[in-house]
């Protein structure tokens, strides 16, 4: 073969490879350097994902204005110090897109083993080189993937930011101690800065985990708001809402709701001063002596007061409250008074049941007339005297005497105590006529039960009495009596009494 046949051959050989080269790049995506990937993508949007499988990019219909280049690159740039994985630049650099286009992270077992994937995000870099983290779309813990929108690109990574998980207590009044638990705070007090309706709070401490604060003065109901920095980039971090309780207080009741001048009253409610010094209690504008107090209760004496609403003045977070309850305290008068008794009526020799308030627990040191004669008090308490209605008493009103607070009383009742008489009467008979031998019932009261302390005598024939009661005496008609009054003589009380029938029995 001719030399120049040689060099036409192997001409010919380039161009096949060349044109081989040509035709397989034309059948697959454009890489340009390895760790690149590059498509032309056009109006109608598409897919893209890098050469390591991390990054991936779906571009919609419409995003896109003109066809256009696309291409996802693993960077040689450092990350934040908190990022997971490599920096990833999206070309064109700057491009805007007229449709938002979705960018997905994946991240692997190890990142989720070591990190939280709760807390992972993605971010851009901006102009001044500090990281801005955009909010996830997206988050699939089976496939791994993060997931975010853009309409632009620029450098991208995959990182770990503080998140709060939880804060205990969810409620309190002005300087509870609150804890933050999360990830990725500092561990430096000074780093982290915890607002509260615009009010900063008291950091105490912190650790990559934990915040710890003081609700500040002037707090409100609504999100805990932390600023902390981590990986050399500043975090904002929004929470639930925390409940401001208020710090004022409040009497929510009282028992007694009335009682007498040295009573003891226990107050409930909340935010009082635990140190019983530092709580003032005013009845009546008397200063009442605090025994013992705690946040939620304070126990005091009456001191010499009128019924009214008393006034409760407290230190509680280092400033002075005062509160009121919602209704009197009604003061009660030392005096004993009678509300009733029982019976309403009795003779002499009777048990009476005085009730009331304030009469003296020790029996000797009452005293209770009738008429002016004094009865016996068999047993008394501070609610109740028992009496018996002496001899001599009449129908009237009985004074009580009594010793209470080491002062001498006296109290009488509204009605009157009515006085029986102790002497026998009869009201009646029955049947009211018949012959000798007939059996009469006479009806009355204060008879002997014992039938052997009633005589009956009809025109002086002294009858047979065959039973008795205090009410009833039952005998029969006497032989030779022809008509006549009816007599019965009685024993009542130890006396002997004769009373007569109002008309006469008729024998046939």
């Amino acid at each position: 073969m001719s030399k120049r046949s040689t060099v036409v051959q192997i001409i010919a050989s380039a161009i096949l490879l060349v044109a081989s080269l040509l035709m397989v790049n034309s059948c697959k995506d454009e890489e340009v350097s390895p760790g690149t990937t590059s498509k032309e993508i056009d109006k109608t949007g598409g897919l893209l994902t890098g050469t390591d499988g991390v990054v991936n990019l779906n571009l919609p219909e419409g995003a896109l204005g003109a066809n256009t280049t696309i291409s996802i690159e693993a960077s040689s740039d450092a990350g934040p110090a908190n990022g997971i994985g490599k920096v990833y630049k999206l070309s064109p650099d700057g491009t805007q897109f007229a449709k938002p286009v979705k960018l997905s992270f994946k991240y692997s077992d190890d990142d989720a083993l070591a990190k939280s994937p709760s807390a992972m995000a993605i971010a851009f870099k901006k102009p001044d080189n500090t990281w801005q983290i955009m909010p996830t779309l997206d988050l699939d813990v089976v496939t791994h993937t993060v997931t975010t929108e853009t309409t632009h690109f620029s450098e991208w990574t995959l990182l770990e930011i503080p998140t709060i998980s939880s804060f205990a207590p969810t409620s309190g009044i002005v300087g509870t101690q609150v804890t933050i638990t999360g990830i990725n705070f500092s561990a430096t007090p000074a780093d982290n800065k915890v607002l509260m309706n615009g009010k900063q709070a008291t950091v105490i401490s912190s650790s990559t985990t934990q915040i710890v604060f003081t609700v500040p003065v002037g707090a409100a109901t609504g999100s805990i708001v932390v600023q902390t920095k981590f990986g050399n980039l500043d975090y904002t971090l929004l929470s639930t809402n925390f409940t401001v309780d208020s710090s004022e207080p409040e009497i929510i009741s009282f028992s007694p709701a009335s009682g007498v001048v040295g009573a003891t009253v226990t107050i409930s409610g909340i935010n009082f001063s635990a140190i019983p010094s530092e709580n003032s209690v005013k009845f009546s504008g008397f200063p009442a002596t605090v025994t013992s107090s705690s946040t939620t209760q304070l126990v005091v004496i009456v001191p010499g007061a009128t019924t009214g609403k008393f006034v409760v003045t407290t230190t509680y977070n280092d400033l002075f409250w005062t509160a009121m309850p919602a209704t009197d305290f009604v003061v009660e008068t030392n005096e004993p008074t009678i509300t009733g008794f029982t019976p309403t009526s009795g003779v002499v020799g009777t048990t009476l049941t005085i009730n009331g308030k304030n009469f003296s627990a020790i029996p000797s040191e009452n005293s209770v007339k009738f008429s002016g004669f004094p009865a016996t008090v068999t047993s008394s308490s501070t609610t109740q005297l028992v009496v018996i209605v002496p001899g001599g008493a009449t129908t009237g009103k009985f004074l009580v005497t009594t010793t209470y607070n080491d002062l001498f009383w006296t109290a009488m009742p509204v009605t009157d105590f009515v006085v029986e008489t102790n002497e026998p009467a009869i009201t009646g008979f029955s049947p009211t006529t018949g012959p000798v031998g007939t059996t009469v019932t006479i009806t009355g009261k204060n008879f002997s039960a014992t039938p052997s302390d009633n005589k009956v005598t009809m025109d002086g024939h002294p009858a047979t009495v065959t039973s008795s009661s205090t009410t009833q005496i039952v005998f029969t008609v006497p032989a030779g009596v022809t008509a006549g009054s009816i007599f019965v003589q009685t024993m009542y009380n130890q006396l002997n009494w004769t009373v007569v029938a109002a008309s006469n029995f008729v024998v046939n």
